[in-house]
């Protein structure tokens, strides 16, 4: 995890939490609506790392005001039961100095390059296999006469997943040789 961060268990209950602190590097464009309640989510980047804020819409909507790009919070999140990483709480800013430990003096290039690279592979592959479960929808999503096979589709998604990922890593590759990424 690029970020400082803190793990322990929480002792009332078995969930995993942690804390997070450092700069933000950015928002989600936007946040998902879950259609519900008028709740959603919207990401939050630190340290090239993503953190998934679930809240009121509006109050989403309005993070990227109150802790604009550069600056420094600290926040805890929970492992939720699906294993994915949620905030807990508010979000609060603070100081730089409060956001590193004192002996980190040029984060973040120390701790988080050998992360970036493992963190990217991951990255590129939910875009690809993003792309696949779309296009699958395009091209078997529309009421069909006849039946489809479902180990048929999952290996038609696995396939594209794959071809998709390798192109992207080819093609990021050769703009990087280019200089152009």
């Amino acid at each position: 995890m690029g970020s400082c961060a803190k793990l322990h268990k929480s002792k009332k209950m078995t969930k995993e939490t942690r804390e997070i602190k450092g700069e933000v590097e950015g928002w989600s464009n936007e946040p998902r609506d879950f259609h519900s309640n008028n709740m959603g989510s919207r990401g939050v980047k630190i340290e090239n790392e993503w953190h998934n804020v679930i809240n009121k819409l509006p109050e989403l909507e309005k993070l990227d005001k109150d802790f604009p790009k550069g600056s420094f919070i600290k926040f805890t999140e929970e492992k939720n039961v699906r294993g994915y990483w949620d905030v807990k709480g508010d979000i609060e800013k603070v100081e730089k100095d409060k956001a590193y430990p004192k002996d980190m003096k040029e984060f973040p290039s120390k701790y988080t390059a050998e992360f970036s690279a493992e963190k990217n592979k991951d990255i590129l592959f939910q875009v690809a296999f993003k792309g696949s479960v779309k296009l699958m929808n395009q091209f078997f999503g529309k009421p069909k006469e006849s039946v489809i096979d479902i180990d048929d589709l999952c290996k038609w998604t696995l396939n594209t997943t794959e071809k998709l990922y390798k192109g992207m890593k080819e093609k990021k590759l050769k703009l990087q040789e280019k200089g152009e990424w």
